[in-house]
Protein backbone atom coordinates (compact mmCIF):
# COMPACT_ATOMS: atom_id res chain seq x y z
CA UNK A 1 0.00 0.00 0.00
CA UNK A 2 0.85 4.13 -0.27
CA UNK A 3 3.50 3.85 2.72
CA UNK A 4 4.19 7.35 2.27
CA UNK A 5 0.25 8.37 2.88
CA UNK A 6 0.49 5.61 5.72
CA UNK A 7 3.16 7.47 7.16
CA UNK A 8 1.56 10.73 6.74
CA UNK A 9 -1.76 9.62 8.45
CA UNK A 10 0.15 8.23 11.16
CA UNK A 11 1.85 11.33 12.15
CA UNK A 12 -0.46 13.51 12.28
CA UNK A 13 -2.23 10.47 13.90
CA UNK A 14 -0.16 10.88 16.75
CA UNK A 15 0.34 14.44 17.04
CA UNK A 16 -3.14 15.29 16.91
CA UNK A 17 -3.48 12.43 19.56
CA UNK A 18 -1.24 14.24 21.90
CA UNK A 19 -2.56 17.78 21.56
CA UNK A 20 -6.36 16.36 22.25
CA UNK A 21 -5.29 14.84 25.32
CA UNK A 22 -3.57 17.83 26.09
CA UNK A 23 -5.99 20.12 25.23
CA UNK A 24 -8.62 18.17 27.56
CA UNK A 25 -6.54 18.14 30.52
CA UNK A 26 -6.22 21.85 30.77
CA UNK A 27 -8.79 23.14 28.75
CA UNK A 28 -11.74 20.48 28.85
CA UNK A 29 -12.08 20.68 24.95
CA UNK A 30 -12.14 18.09 22.04
CA UNK A 31 -11.22 20.17 19.28
CA UNK A 32 -9.71 17.42 17.28
CA UNK A 33 -11.25 14.69 18.31
CA UNK A 34 -13.55 13.92 15.76
CA UNK A 35 -10.24 13.52 13.37
CA UNK A 36 -8.35 11.12 15.40
CA UNK A 37 -10.29 7.72 14.07
CA UNK A 38 -10.10 8.69 10.63
CA UNK A 39 -6.45 9.40 10.76
CA UNK A 40 -5.87 6.05 12.26
CA UNK A 41 -8.25 4.43 9.82
CA UNK A 42 -6.48 6.21 7.04
CA UNK A 43 -3.43 4.85 8.68
CA UNK A 44 -4.09 1.47 8.55
CA UNK A 45 -5.67 0.82 5.35
CA UNK A 46 -2.44 2.34 3.66
CA UNK A 47 -0.30 0.16 6.16
CA UNK A 48 -2.57 -3.06 5.58
CA UNK A 49 -1.23 -5.71 2.86
CA UNK A 50 -4.73 -6.99 3.68
CA UNK A 51 -7.06 -4.83 4.51
CA UNK A 52 -10.25 -6.40 7.11
CA UNK A 53 -13.02 -4.24 6.80
CA UNK A 54 -14.28 -5.33 10.20
CA UNK A 55 -11.02 -3.92 11.66
CA UNK A 56 -11.97 -0.74 9.12
CA UNK A 57 -15.31 -0.26 10.29
CA UNK A 58 -14.66 -0.84 14.13
CA UNK A 59 -12.06 2.27 13.41
CA UNK A 60 -14.91 4.37 11.85
CA UNK A 61 -17.66 3.57 14.13
CA UNK A 62 -14.96 4.45 16.99
CA UNK A 63 -14.65 8.03 15.01
CA UNK A 64 -18.61 8.31 14.52
CA UNK A 65 -18.60 7.60 18.69
CA UNK A 66 -16.18 10.25 19.24
CA UNK A 67 -17.88 13.02 17.65
CA UNK A 68 -21.57 12.10 19.57
CA UNK A 69 -20.08 11.79 23.01
CA UNK A 70 -18.60 15.51 22.46
CA UNK A 71 -22.12 16.30 23.41
CA UNK A 72 -22.84 13.33 25.84
CA UNK A 73 -24.50 16.04 28.17
CA UNK A 74 -27.36 15.11 25.27
CA UNK A 75 -29.03 12.33 26.05
CA UNK A 76 -29.48 11.43 22.17
CA UNK A 77 -26.26 12.12 21.57
CA UNK A 78 -25.03 9.68 24.90
CA UNK A 79 -27.43 7.01 22.79
CA UNK A 80 -26.23 7.21 19.62
CA UNK A 81 -22.40 7.23 20.49
CA UNK A 82 -22.72 4.22 23.05
CA UNK A 83 -24.87 2.64 19.67
CA UNK A 84 -21.76 3.34 17.28
CA UNK A 85 -19.05 2.22 19.91
CA UNK A 86 -21.27 -0.96 20.92
CA UNK A 87 -21.06 -1.56 16.75
CA UNK A 88 -17.34 -1.00 16.72
CA UNK A 89 -16.82 -3.49 19.05
CA UNK A 90 -19.46 -5.88 17.59
CA UNK A 91 -17.30 -5.62 14.14
CA UNK A 92 -13.98 -6.34 16.33
CA UNK A 93 -15.49 -9.21 18.02
CA UNK A 94 -16.66 -11.16 14.42
CA UNK A 95 -13.16 -10.15 13.54
CA UNK A 96 -11.75 -12.01 16.55
CA UNK A 97 -13.60 -14.96 16.04
CA UNK A 98 -13.04 -15.87 12.95
CA UNK A 99 -9.03 -16.52 14.42
CA UNK A 100 -10.22 -18.23 17.44
CA UNK A 101 -9.58 -22.18 17.40
CA UNK A 102 -11.39 -23.08 20.95
CA UNK A 103 -9.65 -26.49 21.00
CA UNK A 104 -6.52 -25.76 22.01
CA UNK A 105 -6.67 -22.84 24.40
CA UNK A 106 -4.04 -23.15 27.33
CA UNK A 107 -5.49 -24.53 30.70
CA UNK A 108 -3.99 -21.10 32.64
CA UNK A 109 -6.47 -19.17 30.33
CA UNK A 110 -8.84 -19.86 33.14
CA UNK A 111 -7.10 -17.50 35.39
CA UNK A 112 -7.50 -14.51 32.96
CA UNK A 113 -11.15 -15.26 32.15
CA UNK A 114 -11.66 -15.68 36.32
CA UNK A 115 -10.29 -12.27 35.87
CA UNK A 116 -12.74 -10.71 33.57
CA UNK A 117 -15.79 -12.48 35.88
CA UNK A 118 -13.67 -10.54 38.88
CA UNK A 119 -14.19 -7.47 36.82
CA UNK A 120 -17.40 -7.59 35.90
CA UNK A 121 -18.89 -8.57 39.41
CA UNK A 122 -16.65 -5.61 40.99
CA UNK A 123 -17.71 -2.69 38.53
CA UNK A 124 -20.77 -3.35 37.18
CA UNK A 125 -22.95 -3.49 40.02
CA UNK A 126 -21.07 -0.62 41.48
CA UNK A 127 -21.63 1.58 37.89
CA UNK A 128 -25.48 0.70 37.57
CA UNK A 129 -27.10 1.73 40.50
CA UNK A 130 -25.82 5.21 39.13
CA UNK A 131 -27.49 4.68 35.99
CA UNK A 132 -31.17 6.02 35.01
CA UNK A 133 -34.01 3.55 34.78
CA UNK A 134 -34.59 4.15 31.07
CA UNK A 135 -30.36 3.94 30.57
CA UNK A 136 -29.90 0.22 32.12
CA UNK A 137 -30.87 -1.76 29.36
CA UNK A 138 -28.53 0.25 26.76
CA UNK A 139 -25.49 0.12 28.90
CA UNK A 140 -26.09 -2.93 30.55
CA UNK A 141 -26.04 -4.04 26.77
CA UNK A 142 -23.31 -1.95 25.88
CA UNK A 143 -21.21 -3.31 28.45
CA UNK A 144 -21.80 -7.30 27.72
CA UNK A 145 -20.53 -6.09 24.07
CA UNK A 146 -17.41 -4.76 25.52
CA UNK A 147 -16.38 -8.10 27.58
CA UNK A 148 -17.51 -9.77 24.89
CA UNK A 149 -15.17 -8.09 22.59
CA UNK A 150 -12.04 -8.45 25.06
CA UNK A 151 -12.79 -12.28 25.48
CA UNK A 152 -12.57 -12.84 22.18
CA UNK A 153 -9.58 -10.98 21.32
CA UNK A 154 -7.69 -13.11 24.51
CA UNK A 155 -9.57 -16.35 23.07
CA UNK A 156 -7.94 -15.30 19.66
CA UNK A 157 -3.97 -14.94 21.47
CA UNK A 158 -4.68 -18.03 23.48
CA UNK A 159 -5.24 -20.08 20.39
CA UNK A 160 -2.51 -19.06 18.45
CA UNK A 161 0.09 -16.45 20.12
CA UNK A 162 2.14 -13.91 18.34
CA UNK A 163 3.00 -10.32 18.81
CA UNK A 164 0.41 -9.06 16.49
CA UNK A 165 -2.86 -11.21 18.69
CA UNK A 166 -1.06 -10.00 21.93
CA UNK A 167 -1.31 -5.59 21.00
CA UNK A 168 -4.58 -6.60 19.78
CA UNK A 169 -5.82 -8.26 22.93
CA UNK A 170 -3.63 -5.37 25.21
CA UNK A 171 -5.45 -2.77 22.90
CA UNK A 172 -9.27 -4.63 24.20
CA UNK A 173 -7.57 -4.61 27.64
CA UNK A 174 -7.13 -0.71 27.14
CA UNK A 175 -10.52 -0.32 26.10
CA UNK A 176 -11.98 -1.82 29.64
CA UNK A 177 -10.32 0.72 31.39
CA UNK A 178 -10.95 3.62 29.06
CA UNK A 179 -14.60 2.78 29.14
CA UNK A 180 -14.44 2.11 32.50
CA UNK A 181 -13.35 5.25 33.57
CA UNK A 182 -15.60 7.30 31.05
CA UNK A 183 -18.78 5.50 32.36
CA UNK A 184 -17.93 6.48 35.44
CA UNK A 185 -17.31 9.80 34.90
CA UNK A 186 -20.79 10.05 32.95
CA UNK A 187 -22.93 8.51 35.61
CA UNK A 188 -21.27 8.54 38.75
CA UNK A 189 -19.30 11.90 38.27
CA UNK A 190 -16.64 10.55 38.66
CA UNK A 191 -12.74 12.01 37.80
CA UNK A 192 -12.15 11.58 33.74
CA UNK A 193 -8.40 11.51 33.65
CA UNK A 194 -6.79 9.19 31.72
CA UNK A 195 -10.16 8.23 29.11
CA UNK A 196 -8.48 9.73 25.81
CA UNK A 197 -5.19 8.05 26.62
CA UNK A 198 -6.01 4.60 26.95
CA UNK A 199 -8.85 4.75 24.51
CA UNK A 200 -6.35 6.19 22.11
CA UNK A 201 -3.91 3.08 23.02
CA UNK A 202 -6.67 0.64 22.53
CA UNK A 203 -7.39 1.79 19.01
CA UNK A 204 -3.89 2.62 18.25
CA UNK A 205 -3.09 -1.22 19.21
CA UNK A 206 -6.10 -3.00 17.80
CA UNK A 207 -5.03 -1.61 14.48
CA UNK A 208 -1.19 -2.20 14.94
CA UNK A 209 -1.91 -5.37 16.10
CA UNK A 210 -3.54 -6.64 12.70
CA UNK A 211 -0.56 -4.76 10.91
CA UNK A 212 1.17 -7.67 12.03
CA UNK A 213 -1.44 -10.65 11.07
Amino acid sequence: MNKVLAAIAGTFFLLAGVYDCFDSAHHGKRRLKPFLMPLLTVFYVTSADEISWLVTAGLLLGGIGDTLLIHKQNGKALLGGTAAFLGGHLCYALRFLQDCRWGIIPEWSVLVLLGYAGYAAVFAPRLLRHVEKKLLAPVAAYMIGLLAMSILAFGRFSSGADSGRLLVWLGSVCFLLSDTILSFSIFARGSHRGVMETYLAAQTLIAIGFLHA
